[in-house]
């Protein structure tokens, strides 16, 4: 749209809805049941056509884990001292994996049961698979990433004292949005707006809050 302002000098309407952001990270599951007539059932936390729990449970937490292609099939079986399982005809293929989801759940599961989630993420990008831990909301306030990213940022509340809030989700590079202070109180703006920008004098906001109006 700002590249069209900028070549036309028209502007434009820009709509964006809940429905169409979460219909856009839908996966497969509209061109499966559009253009296959498959449907993606429910499944849990199994990973539509993969079959396969992406969410394993450490010895201490969950971290999140996505073996898709053959490839990755074939180094997690090797990670796992189970190169049984490369050729076995229950898991040689993604779809036969699909199809055969609780063994392999199983088996990834006995494998990460004796880790904790920083090993077995360790472990994991060291043999260059997909994998990410699973944070609480204390963790992520912690995380290196999101303090990078400013996504936690700390401010002075006058009742509250000091506060941690979301920071701004949308980088911008020339110019950048920081959040600036709390939520204000209520009337602790009347100076700026009723005065400063309406014009009101000191009498008219004396009356209009004896008035119980601001």
């Amino acid at each position: 749209a700002l590249y069209c302002r900028a070549r036309t000098g028209r502007g434009q309407h820009v709509e964006s809805s809940l429905v169409d952001a979460m219909l856009g990270v839908s996966d497969w599951g509209i061109m499966m049941a559009a253009n296959m007539d498959l449907l993606w059932e429910r499944k849990g936390n199994a990973y539509g056509p993969v079959g396969l729990d992406p969410v394993v449970k450490c010895k201490d937490e969950y971290i999140c884990l996505l073996v898709a292609l053959d490839s990755h099939w074939a180094r997690m079986c090797k990670l796992m001292g189970r190169e049984d399982l490369i050729e076995d005809p229950r898991t040689k293929t993604l779809i036969a994996r699909a199809e055969h989801a609780d063994l392999i759940n199983g088996v990834i599961g006995d494998w990460a049961k004796d880790k904790t989630a920083a090993e077995a993420v360790r472990i994991l990008e060291e043999t260059d698979l997909a994998v990410a831990p699973i944070l609480n909301f204390k963790q992520i306030i912690e995380d290196p990433h999101i303090k990078e990213r400013d996504m936690v940022e700390a401010v002075e509340h006058p009742v509250a004292g000091k506060l941690k809030l979301y920071g701004v989700p949308t980088k911008y590079s020339l110019t950048p949005a920081r959040v600036k202070g709390p939520a204000p109180m209520l009337g602790q703006h009347n100076e700026e707006i009723y005065g400063a920008m309406l014009g009101f004098d000191k009498k008219k906001m004396e009356e209009l809050k004896g008035k119980g109006i601001i």
